[in-house]
């Protein structure tokens, strides 16, 4: 059987090959970390830090911690497939090529099926929820649920008629005056700390298994 030698130019013999890909390369890195934003990780640090705290308690900034260096580690994982596979940025191709093909279809659909959830309405349902709270909290009227719906799925509907680029500078725009408030809040809270002030003992294994263990009177 004939062996062909690669070259360094990428070629096989004398037929060019080229490295695979998704379709005509139009996004730079910043329309990448848009759409890396478009899952809304402004909304999950409000959300996931509070049920955290609930549960952590005293250990909360070490369990932020640890999840944040998980969270690195999947990311250098994925950036590491997106190099490798063209089709990267499925969980189909993912988990078909680091576990089994059959294990990545089902997973792929499962995921579908959320996302068809999702995009089928329940994400404006919420939005229209949290709307409709927002003017009941602070404008002091009341409006139906369905208005900011209909009002977010328009916005999504323009953004995306007119093309990617602008949908994603939209997500950047958003997320960056989102981020505001939180990076404020995040600097008030390291520097007055808790009830005690400020302390690295939150950071110490031993102190945050003394204080995770039940006390001997509500035991006893």
């Amino acid at each position: 059987m004939a062996t062909h030698p690669v070259s360094g130019a990428g070629t096989i013999g004398d037929a060019p090959t080229t490295q695979p890909h998704l379709g005509e390369q139009r996004l730079t890195t910043l329309h990448a970390i848009g759409q890396a934003l478009a899952i809304g990780p402004i909304f999950s640090v409000g959300l996931v830090s509070g049920l955290v705290a609930n549960v952590a308690g005293f250990s909360t900034p070490a369990s932020i911690v640890l999840g944040s260096i998980g969270s690195i580690g999947l990311a250098y994982v994925i950036a590491i497939y997106a190099r490798r596979y063209a089709g990267a940025g499925a969980i189909f191709e993912y988990l078909s090529h680091a576990v089994h093909n059959s294990f990545g279809i089902f997973s792929g659909a499962v995921y579908l099926l959320g996302t068809l959830f999702l995009g089928a309405g329940g994400i404006y349902i919420g939005l229209g929820f949290l709307v409709q709270g927002f003017f009941r909290s602070h404008i002091h009227t009341s409006i139906p649920w369905w208005v900011g719906g209909a009002a977010g799925l328009a916005i999504a509907f323009t953004l995306n008629h007119f093309g990617v680029r602008l949908a994603i500078r939209g997500v950047l725009l958003l997320a960056s005056v989102s981020a505001i408030p939180f990076l404020f809040l995040s600097v008030v809270i390291i520097a007055k700390g808790g009830v005690g002030g400020n302390t690295l003992a939150v950071f110490n294994p031993h102190e945050t298994w003394a204080r995770s263990r039940p006390s001997t009177s509500a035991t006893g």
